[in-house]
C-alpha cells in the first residue's frame, strides 16, 4: 500500500481481522498519548494561574485520584477526585 499507515500495510498482508486489531490498537495509543498531554497542560494551566494570578485551585478537581508511589511500588489514593483541567482539555 502507498498511503504507508500500519492498518492498511495489515490489512493488505494479512486481512481484514488482523487490520481490525491494528486498528484498535492504534486508538488505544492515540489515547494514552492525548490523555497523558493534557494532564501534562493541566499542570501548566494550573501553575500558570497561580503565578499569574494569584489563583489556587481546589486540589481535588486539579489532581488524579490515584498516583504512583515509588516509595511502595503500587498506586496511592490522593485527596483528587478529578483533573477537571485534563479533561476541559481532552474535550476540545
Amino acid at each position: 500500500p502507498e498511503s504507508g499507515s500500519s492498518y492498511s500495510y495489515v490489512y493488505a498482508a494479512l486481512g481484514e481481522g488482523a487490520a481490525w486489531f491494528i486498528g484498535w490498537g492504534l486508538l488505544l495509543e492515540y489515547w494514552v498519548g492525548a490523555a497523558a498531554v493534557a494532564v501534562g497542560w493541566s499542570a501548566y494551566f494550573v501553575s500558570f494561574l497561580r503565578a499569574t494570578c494569584g489563583l489556587q485551585l481546589d486540589q481535588r478537581f486539579c489532581t488524579a485520584p490515584l498516583a504512583w508511589s515509588r516509595k511502595t511500588g503500587k498506586f496511592e489514593h490522593t485527596e483528587g477526585f478529578i483533573n477537571a483541567p485534563a479533561v476541559a482539555a481532552s474535550m476540545v
